[in-house]
């Protein structure tokens, strides 16, 4: 069963819900409006002019939740259709939505607060990615963080009606997006999808330097708050030049370009804008920019991206190189000659990377 909203699951029955602005978009004498401000919801009010002053909440199947009071604007309201994207589900029968990012842990200034002593302050998170994905992240707590009774040790994509453990606390997953499908959904899909594509695309990969060290200075509820004011910055500066995350990592992310879709003067931009954010940091981070041929397959006809080919594991292999090298942006050679023109590469020499012949020569920004 549905509660309405987190806010209104606390009001009065009798407590009439925020309309906000009402859009109306009637159709065929049934007259429809939305409610903008239940942030986690896609709310449609129906109109049918026969109930007064009065709606029905009802969830997916139709199946009514109880009245609502609303001061509808349309005089005559019969009911509520809400649907929402991703919540968790707790034993006790609570639900908690996930908007953006959601907090697991002890202190009072997670979105999800778990009393248990096993509990660390900061457990662990979750981010939405695009409102179609959800990645659980364990903020280095003492007991760790299981999905599906495996301790994860990475971040990890969730699918609808995962079981999350944390402490002695079990909770459950649930997702209305498309694409989170369960398990046994998911493999079936696999199992039957199988045309694979090739992309040529701007590989990116940003990792936090030294994370840990800087969880401890900063202790672990700064470090939650940072790294999730972070992210949510890096994600959103990625998608307003056109890039796609296609995997997050405990501390970063792995994300592309189209090449297609993009030029090199707009991913030069795209990559200066990051080096000011990352000269503004508190949280020091490198970057490593490659391009190459890219194969994606199996869950593409649903639209999410999972990429993988001989490209891919070179930009993870550079970011162990710009580790060992100190430098904070690495450029490969074919993404120097792409980007050339627009702006000016240093040389760093040539280096040999694991599972690769010969040494490469590399470039930083």
């Amino acid at each position: 069963m549905l509660a309405l909203s987190d806010a209104a699951h606390h009001r009065r029955p009798s407590q009439p819900l925020r309309g906000g602005g009402l859009q109306d978009s009637s159709r065929g004498g049934l007259r429809r409006a939305t409610l903008p401000d239940l942030a986690w919801w896609n709310t449609t009010v129906v109109g049918l002019g026969s109930v007064p002053g009065e709606a029905r909440r009802v969830d997916a199947l139709g199946r009514s939740l109880g009245p609502v009071a609303f001061p509808g604007q349309f005089g005559y309201l019969d009911r509520v259709e809400a649907t929402r994207r991703h919540w968790l589900e707790l034993t006790s029968g609570r639900s908690v939505p996930i908007s953006g990012t959601c907090s697991i842990g002890r202190a009072h200034s997670n979105q999800l607060v778990l009393s248990d002593e096993k509990v660390s302050r900061h457990h662990a998170l979750i981010q939405a990615i695009d409102n179609d994905e959800c990645w659980i992240i364990d903020l280095a707590s003492v007991n760790g963080t299981y999905v599906n009774h495996r301790r994860i040790e990475q971040s990890t994509l969730l699918h609808d009606r995962d079981e999350i453990t944390v402490g002695p606390d079990r909770i459950l997953f649930r997702s209305s997006a498309a694409g989170s499908g369960h398990r046994d959904q998911m493999k079936h899909l696999d199992q039957t999808v199988h045309e694979v594509r090739q992309l040529t695309a701007w590989l990116f990969l940003v990792d936090v330097i030294d994370s840990t060290s800087i969880g401890r200075r900063l202790g672990a509820d700064a470090m939650a708050t940072t790294f999730s004011g972070w992210f949510t910055l890096c994600r959103e500066t990625l998608e307003g030049t056109g890039g796609i995350i296609d995997k997050p990592l405990g501390d970063g992310f792995f994300a592309f370009w189209p090449a297609a879709e993009r030029t090199a003067a707009q991913i030069c931009g795209a990559l200066l804008t990051f080096r000011q954010i990352q000269c503004a940091s508190v949280l020091p981070f490198r970057m490593v920019l490659h391009r190459g041929v890219v194969f994606t397959g199996g869950q593409m006809s649903s639209g999410i991206y999972r990429l993988f080919g001989a490209d891919v594991s070179f930009t993870f292999r550079m970011e162990a190189l710009a580790k060992s090298l100190k430098i904070d942006c690495l450029v490969s050679e074919p993404a120097m000659e792409g980007l050339s023109g627009h702006t000016t590469t240093v040389p760093v020499g040539a280096h040999q990377l694991a599972g690769v012949q010969d040494p490469l020569p590399f470039f930083r920004l």
